[in-house]
């Protein structure tokens, strides 16, 4: 009996190691929220939490990496400081970037599902995941920013400044991807 409970043939060990693996991922992300930097004609800072979200996605797929992200989210709304900025609860939400953080969900799930149904898992591949995976986050950012600030703001003030440095931290993030038959 504790043989079965301790390796991997026991069921409910692969649920309790999903379990600490979600658990961890979400800790990884709210460890990561802390390294951004707030541009002065934005309400949107430059942060790392994103690209996490989306190389866990690549490394976990779309089902783990999308719980990891909603145990994230659910432990700032329920008032933890794991968003940036100390933002927390339902104001998180409701503040500027509430969009973004609706998209990390969206885009975890969406990067996972393409790297799942890869038939070849490169580099090339994860960053193509990736980009998609970013493309949602600006999609769900930019539309919840233009009810605050119209939609040609909400471009110029939340996503174009952000293209280019979204664009080499996909590339670094790509490439710190491990691509074994274990991952997906």
């Amino acid at each position: 009996m504790i043989t079965q409970v301790l390796t991997l043939e026991n069921p409910k060990s692969f649920f309790w190691k999903d379990i600490a693996t979600m658990l961890f991922a979400s800790l990884l992300i709210a460890l990561f929220t802390n390294c951004r930097i707030f541009l002065p004609f934005s309400p949107v800072p430059i942060a790392l939490q994103a690209h996490v979200i989306l190389t866990l996605a690549v490394v976990l797929g779309s089902r783990k990496a999308t719980l990891a992200t909603l145990s994230w989210l659910g432990q700032g709304l329920m008032g933890l400081p794991v968003f940036s900025g100390g933002v927390f609860g339902l104001a998180a939400l409701a503040g500027p970037t509430g969009g973004y953080l609706l998209g990390f969900v969206a885009a975890a799930f969406l990067t996972g599902w393409i790297m799942e149904r890869s038939a070849q898992k490169t580099i090339k591949t994860a960053f193509l995941a990736m980009l998609a995976g970013n493309i949602v986050i600006y999609l769900f950012g930019m539309a919840h920013l233009s009810l605050l600030v119209g939609l040609k703001t909400s471009f110029l003030i939340g996503v174009l400044p952000f293209i280019l440095g979204d664009f080499i931290k996909l590339s670094v993030a790509a490439r710190f991807c491990s691509f074994s038959k274990a991952n997906v």
